[in-house]
C-alpha cells in the first residue's frame, strides 16, 4: 500500500489537522493582513496565467477557469467528510453527491505540474508527488477507507480503461458512518472521458492547452510551487465558518466558491474574469463547443426518428462518434447506431446546447432540428 498522509478534521476544535514527519500541523487559521491575503491570491493567479505566457490554447479563459475549478476541488477534498455527514443527515446519496475529479488533456498540458502545485498548497509545501497509476487497484481503493485520512489520493497518468475498472468507486461511500475519514480521489489522464457510471460520480475538467518547452516557464512554475503560500489555511478558516446548505443545484463546491470570494473581498482584490462562480465544466463546456462546431459542417445531417433526432455523421468521422456521444451531460440520452447518434431527449439536448438567434449555419441547424420535431 502506498503511503497517504494522515489528515482529518477535528470537529470539536474546528481544525483541519495534518500529520507529517511526526508532527501535527493545524491547517486552519484566521486570515492575515489584507495585503498578505492579496499577495497570496496574486501568487495562485500567477500560476493560472502561465497559460497566457507559455501555453497555446484556443480559449485561454476556459483553460484558466477549469484550472481554478480543479484547485477549488483540491481545497474542498479534505473537507469532503464534513459534507458527507451533512448530506447523510438529509438522505442524499453520497456516491453521486461527492464528486471525484477527472482532469484530462493532451500531453504537455500541464496536468501533472498542476497536481504538484495543488498538493503543495494544501499540504504546506510538504507533499507534491501524486500516486502512479500502476499503484492503484480495486483492492487498494477499498482498503483506503480504513486508513482514516481525508488527504486526497491523486493518481497521475491513468488510462480511462483503468478508471473504468475501479468499480469499487461505484459504492465507495456505502457503509460510511463518519467514524473514519475517507479520502477523495483525483485522476489525471491523457485520455478523454471515461465510462458513464464514473461520469455520474465525477467532476470532469479539461486542460485544453499545450505548454511550449521553455526554461523560463519551467523556472516560473517551479518558483510558484516552491513558494510558501498560506492561502489554504485562511481558506479553511473561512470555509469552516460557513454553514453547509442544500442548494437548488448539485454543486458540491458552492460554499468553497463563497469562501474564496470572501477572501477576495477581504483583500479588496478584483476577482479574475475566469474565476468559476459556477462550475467551470458548465460555464466553459468544451463538449458543447465541439457540438456547436459540428453543427457548421455540411456533411452532418439531421432527420426525425419518431420523437427523437437522428444525427448522421460521415464515414470519415466514424471514430469520433463515441466522443460526441459522451460530450452532453447525463440528462441527454444518446444512443449510437452505426454512423448515427440518436438523441432521445431533444429538449434536454437543446437546453444544453443553448438557444441561438444566429442566422448562419448554426442558427439554421437549431431551427431545422426543432422544426423537424414538430412535423
Amino acid at each position: 500500500m502506498f503511503d497517504v498522509p494522515t489528515m482529518h478534521l477535528d470537529q470539536e476544535e474546528d481544525q483541519l489537522k495534518f500529520h507529517y514527519d511526526g508532527t501535527v500541523y493545524r491547517l486552519t487559521r484566521p486570515p492575515g493582513e489584507p495585503q498578505q491575503v492579496n499577495d497570496a491570491l496574486a501568487e495562485i493567479e500567477a500560476y493560472f496565467e502561465t497559460v497566457d505566457d507559455y501555453g497555446n490554447s484556443n480559449n485561454p479563459t476556459a483553460v484558466k477557469a477549469h484550472m481554478y475549478e480543479a484547485l477549488l476541488w483540491f481545497f474542498w477534498a479534505p473537507f469532503a467528510n464534513r459534507q458527507a455527514e451533512f448530506y447523510q443527515r438529509h438522505g442524499i446519496n453520497l456516491d453521486k453527491a461527492l464528486p471525484y475529479l477527472y482532469v484530462f488533456g493532451e500531453s504537455n498540458g500541464g496536468k501533472g505540474t498542476f497536481c504538484r502545485f495543488a498538493l503543495s498548497l494544501i499540504s504546506g509545501n510538504r507533499v507534491e508527488a501524486p500516486v502512479d497509476a500502476d499503484e492503484i487497484g480495486k483492492r487498494k481503493v477499498r482498503n483506503l477507507r480504513s486508513v482514516h485520512t481525508s488527504f486526497p489520493v491523486v493518481v497521475d497518468d491513468i488510462t480511462k480503461q483503468k478508471v473504468n475498472s475501479l468499480d469499487t468507486l461505484r459504492n465507495y461511500w456505502s457503509g460510511w458512518t463518519g467514524e473514519t475519514s475517507y479520502p477523495m480521489f483525483a485522476f489525471i489522464s491523457n485520455d478523454k472521458r471515461p465510462g458513464e457510471w464514473f461520469r455520474n460520480r465525477a467532476k470532469i475538467l479539461r486542460f485544453d492547452v499545450n505548454f511550449m518547452t521553455s526554461h523560463q516557464g519551467e523556472a516560473e512554475v517551479n518558483r510558484l510551487i516552491d513558494t510558501e503560500n498560506p492561502l489554504y489555511q485562511w481558506f479553511g478558516y473561512e470555509y469552516l465558518n460557513r454553514d453547509l446548505e442544500l442548494g437548488e443545484d448539485s454543486d458540491a463546491l458552492r460554499e468553497v466558491r463563497e469562501a474564496m470570494l470572501d477572501l477576495y473581498e477581504y483583500a479588496d482584490r478584483s476577482v479574475p474574469n475566469y474565476f468559476p462562480k459556477d462550475p467551470a465544466e458548465n460555464a466553459y463546456d468544451t463538449g458543447r463547443e465541439r457540438w456547436r462546431n459540428l453543427i457548421d459542417r455540411e456533411d452532418v445531417t439531421i432527420t426525425r426518428d419518431g420523437d427523437t433526432l437522428q444525427v448522421t455523421f460521415p464515414e470519415s468521422m466514424n471514430f469520433e462518434l463515441h466522443e460526441y456521444k459522451r460530450d452532453p451531460p447525463m440528462t441527454v440520452r444518446i444512443e449510437k447506431r452505426g454512423l448515427d447518434l440518436i438523441i432521445k431527449t431533444p429538449d434536454e439536448f437543446f437546453e444544453w446546447l443553448g438557444e441561438s438567434t444566429e442566422t448562419g449555419p448554426r442558427g439554421s441547424f437549431l431551427s431545422r432540428a426543432r422544426s423537424i420535431l414538430k412535423r
